[in-house]
């Protein structure tokens, strides 16, 4: 008290209420009372980390217009801002102190910059209020229970919640103890555990992760009765990891917050409370915490649905310092003086009111055009059992695309390969969320505060690039000399250097994309022109190549995406763009007992389609699907406009006496023909019979769907008359190119297909019915016809699908596709 006295004194006469203070302190117990020091002159404490540069500094102290730095160590140099020495002795003849205990608490009491793990360093205003947001943490636990406790915390000079622990701390009678992580290093924590005997310790996921990479199986701290967890999610595995290692009575609080908003809500989790799934909820909101969530429109969304948090309380932010515009965005001042702050966390309430977090808004990134949370991809990295710390992040491709990045340190005496981990890692998470390249690392890079420098990995992802293939002549290659040519290209594409010539394409961070992409540079480089299905048969560089060099490859529609297995063989037809890839990933959900053949579209090879009607493009795929099975029973899968296709094939097969053990049609509309005119009351009628038939959830995305459908349409006419030239132009070269019977180059196969066999689709009248079994696989979101009633006689499973239309390509949606084929396929007759 004597010293933060000393301090006010000075800073009492150098500046007054509402002043900023910059504190760059090297030490915890002098930052405690230079704190204190500053609260009681009711200036405004502004921590800058002591290991930031001069220009740092300066900056930091221009943009506040700070009045003086106080701090531990030497004067910072071409600082024009006064420095105030930590020891600097009290002036003579001054007044009395202002202890400011009558400031309003919903003044600017503090400034904390961000890291910058997000970006640009932003100055967050927070409240004299917020200074208890950690005693109201602490109150989930008795309060009697803290006086008197030994208080570890982690020392980095800057983290913004040091101002609000150490005061808190103080006020309930504990003691706290400082780890220094930049003098001592992790390395020295457990060491400093046992020697200061401290009770409770926060910290961030990460280093509790660390620490268990340290110690011995069998080490204990016997002192730990309280672990709190903050900064990142925690999950379930985690707890079970560190209970071994605690006292016998310890509990692990887990605490949601960030800097905008303090601390928001708390679980605590007892030593006889049972270890869950998953991550751990952030928990009950603390006192005088509003916590709601919303949907994109800022509307509160039903109990257990997800949305973004938002929180509001007098200890919330007022705004970011000398950002109005930004402010506007994230803080709103509500009427009864408290702020309201939009988080950009993604969660959930509970109807017993529990929060849980399920990651930031922003780091849900598109891979390919799937959707992917890079925090459940993390949590399946860090399960493995050799990873003991590991992140993942979002890179920009050499193509305009995302991926991702993982980086891990092994677990205690595990030594795992990159390729090891990522078969691990494919059995636990869908394809698509596979990280393209994991590293194992010695250490990974962090922020002062403790949390993974996800800024510095994915800098670093970039930081070797494969040189472009050089191009090379049309004829005359050896297989040696193709292989080393395309594994040049598999390189780039899959931005792997470290790709060899046995590495499997998907496995190795492929997808249709990527494939497609691979395919065009081997035309234009390479001067050849092969089905992009053929990655479906041979799916390593060595198997490729041979296939490649062959003169007389077939582009016709039959595919062998996997022949093992005694039961009937799944037929999967094509959709309007005629690609297959998605049965590849069909086959594994439907496992190694069931055989899988794709049908592409012919048109794929950039010719006119010889047949003129869809009667004749299913007779077609017949006579190849009769040439690898020449009798029943046959198992077919159309999806979108294969659904058509699958239809008239399933209706030749019953026709020619051959058993038909299963026709599924993938949200496809029925013929036009068979539909009566509809006129839009009855269109209107229709969705809301198929709204009031879903759950109440699926029911409000559907009707969302159809708003969101009339609101792009709107946006497309007003919005982007530029991609629609671009797309108009593209089309008339196609149609040009095709009706001068020039071939199509590979970049418009896709539309030149849908084209084709769209013109087909339209013109086609089913000339029977069918009487055998059949389901129908319907998109959620979608809003495909079922009026398949007149034409599947003997009537139809209705099956939904998560998704839209096209998520039945892509998983989750391709999961649901699969399980409800392998339930009728199990149940087919193998012969007939």
């Amino acid at each position: 008290h004597a010293e933060s006295q000393r301090l006010a004194a000075i800073l009492d006469a150098r500046g007054a209420t509402g002043d900023r203070v910059l504190l760059r302190y090297d030490g915890l117990p002098e930052l405690a009372v230079a704190t204190l020091a500053v609260a009681c002159t009711s200036m405004v404490v502004v921590l800058v980390d002591p290991g930031d540069p001069p220009e740092r500094v300066a900056s930091l102290a221009d943009a506040v217009a700070a009045v003086v730095l106080l701090t531990d160590l030497p004067p910072v140099d071409g600082l024009t801002v006064p420095t105030v020495a930590h020891d600097e002795p009290a002036p003579e003849h001054v007044g009395p102190v202002r202890l400011g205990t009558d400031r309003d608490p919903a003044s600017l009491g503090s400034i904390a910059f961000t890291s910058g793990s997000t970006g640009a360093p932003k100055g967050i205003m927070l409240p004299i209020a917020e200074r208890r947001s950690t005693e109201r943490v602490l109150a989930l636990l008795d309060l009697d229970s803290i006086a008197g406790r030994r208080f570890g915390l982690p020392f980095v000079g800057s983290a913004a919640g040091v101002d609000s622990s150490l005061h808190s701390t103080l006020a309930l009678g504990s003691t706290t103890y400082g780890f220094d992580v930049r003098r001592q290093g992790l390395h020295e924590l457990e060491g400093w555990l046992l020697d200061t005997s401290v009770d409770t310790f926060a910290g961030v996921p990460t280093l509790f992760r660390f620490l268990l990479t340290l110690i011995e199986p069998d080490r204990t701290f016997p002192a730990l009765r309280l672990l709190v967890s903050f900064g990142e999610p925690l999950d379930w595995a985690l707890v079970a990891d560190l209970r071994p290692h605690l006292a016998p009575d310890a509990q692990v609080l887990n605490v949601f917050g960030l800097t905008e908003a303090r601390t928001v809500a708390g679980m605590l989790v007892g030593p006889e409370d049972p270890i869950g799934e998953g991550a751990v909820p952030a928990g009950v909101p603390l006192d005088g915490i509003e916590v709601s969530v919303v949907g994109e429109d800022g509307e509160p969304v039903p109990a257990g649905a997800v949305g973004e948090i938002v929180v509001a309380s007098s200890s919330c932010g007022l705004g970011y310092w000398g950002m109005e515009e930004l402010s506007a965005q994230v803080f709103t001042a509500l009427p009864d003086g408290r702020r309201r702050v939009r988080t950009g966390d993604a969660g959930r309430l509970g109807p017993d009111g529990v929060l849980e977090a399920t990651g930031r808004l922003d780091h849900i990134v598109k891979v390919a055009g799937n959707r992917v949370d890079l925090a459940e991809v993390e949590a399946a990295l860090i399960a493995l059992p050799d990873v003991g710390v590991g992140a993942v992040v979002a890179v920009d491709d050499q193509d305009g695309g995302t991926r991702l990045r993982a980086a891990v340190v092994a677990a205690p005496g595990r030594d795992p390969s990159p390729a090891e981990l990522r078969h691990a890692l494919g059995a636990r998470l869908s394809r698509w969320l596979l990280p393209d390249l994991i590293e194992v690392l010695d250490t990974l890079p962090t922020l002062p505060n403790g949390k993974v420098d996800r800024q510095a990995l994915a800098a670093d992802a970039g930081a070797d690039p494969v040189a472009p293939a050089a191009p090379a002549p049309a004829g005359g290659r050896s297989v040696a000399t193709l292989e080393q040519d395309l594994l040049a290209i598999w390189q780039e594409v899959l931005v792997r250097p470290d790709l060899g010539m046995d590495d499997d394409f998907f496995d190795a961070g492929g997808d249709s994309l990527r494939a497609a992409r691979a395919f065009a540079e081997m035309h234009h480089r390479l001067d050849l022109d092969r089905p992009l299905s053929l990655l479906l048969e041979h799916r390593t560089v060595r198997s490729l190549a041979p296939a490649l060099a062959a003169e007389d490859v077939s582009w016709g529609a039959l595919v062998r995406v996997r022949d093992d297995g005694d039961r009937p063989p799944l037929f999967v037809i094509h959709g309007g763009f005629g690609e297959v890839l998605f049965a590849d990933r069909l086959a594994e959900l439907l496992g190694p007992d069931q055989p899988v053949y794709g049908l592409r579209a012919e048109a794929l090879d950039g010719h006119p389609l010889a047949a003129d009607s869809l009667e004749q493009v299913a007779q077609g795929y017949l006579d190849q699907v009769r040439a690898v099975r020449p009798h029943g029973p046959y198992a077919l899968y159309g999806f979108s406009l294969g659904g058509l296709i699958a239809y008239e094939m399933a209706v030749r097969l019953r026709a020619a006496g051959e058993q038909v053990a299963l026709l599924a049609i993938g949200d496809t509309a029925a013929p036009v023909d068979h539909r009566s005119p509809e006129t839009g009351r009855e269109r209107v009628a229709r969705h809301v019979a198929r709204i009031r038939a879903l759950d109440p959830v699926a029911g409000a995305g559907y009707a969302w769907a159809l708003t969101r459908r009339q609101l792009a349409d709107r946006r497309r006419r007003l919005a982007v008359r530029k991609e629609r030239a671009r797309r108009a132009a593209e089309m008339a070269r196609l149609d040009r190119l095709t009706n001068g019977g020039l071939p199509v180059p590979p970049e418009l196969r896709g539309d030149h297909a849908l084209l084709q066999y769209g013109l087909l689709a339209a013109r086609y009248r089913p000339s029977e019915t069918y009487d055998g079994p059949a389901v129908f696989l319907l998109a959620e979101l979608s809003i495909a016809d079922r009026s398949w009633d007149e034409l599947l006689v003997d009537g139809f499973d209705t099956v939904a699908v998560t998704g839209r239309h096209r998520s039945m390509e892509i998983e989750p949606g391709l999961r649901d596709v699969a399980e409800a084929l392998a339930s009728r396929l199990a149940a087919a007759p193998v012969s007939s």
